[in-house]
C-alpha cells in the first residue's frame, strides 16, 4: 500500500458515520482478468479489421472477447457491484401552473348558462 491508500477519505462514509479506508479498485482480481482478456480480444479484432482485413486475427480476437466475457460471467463479475442505499431527497415546493386545477377542453365542456 502506498501512503495515499493508508489515509481515510472524506465523503466515503454514510452520513454521521466514520471515515472509510481507501482501497485500490473495487472488484475481485478474477473479474479484472476477465475484463483485460475482453479488452485484448476487442483490440485484436479491431486491428484485424483495419489492417488487412486479417480474418484470422478478427476471429481470434472475437473468440478471446467471447471467452473473456463467458469466464467473467462464470466467475461472478456481476456480484462485484457496490449497492448504495437509495438516496431520497425531500421535494421542494413549486409554484407552477401544473399544480392548479386541470384544464378542461372548451370544445367538449361548455359553460352552463346562468339560471
Amino acid at each position: 500500500m502506498n501512503s495515499a491508500d493508508e489515509h481515510p477519505v472524506l465523503g466515503d462514509q454514510p452520513e454521521g458515520g466514520t471515515l472509510a479506508e481507501r482501497t485500490s479498485h473495487r472488484g475481485r482480481w478474477t473479474s479484472w482478468v476477465g475484463v483485460v482478456v475482453m479488452i485484448a480480444g476487442f483490440t485484436a479484432a479491431g486491428l484485424g479489421l483495419t489492417l488487412g482485413p486479417s480474418w484470422a486475427l478478427v476471429v481470434g480476437g472475437s473468440v478471446a472477447f467471447l471467452a473473456g466475457g463467458a469466464a467473467a460471467l462464470a466467475l461472478g463479475i456481476l456480484r462485484d457491484v457496490v449497492l448504495d442505499e437509495p438516496r431520497t431527497e425531500r421535494e421542494e415546493p413549486h409554484t407552477t401552473p401544473l399544480h392548479r386545477e386541470p384544464a378542461t377542453d372548451p370544445v367538449r365542456t361548455r359553460p352552463q348558462p346562468p339560471r
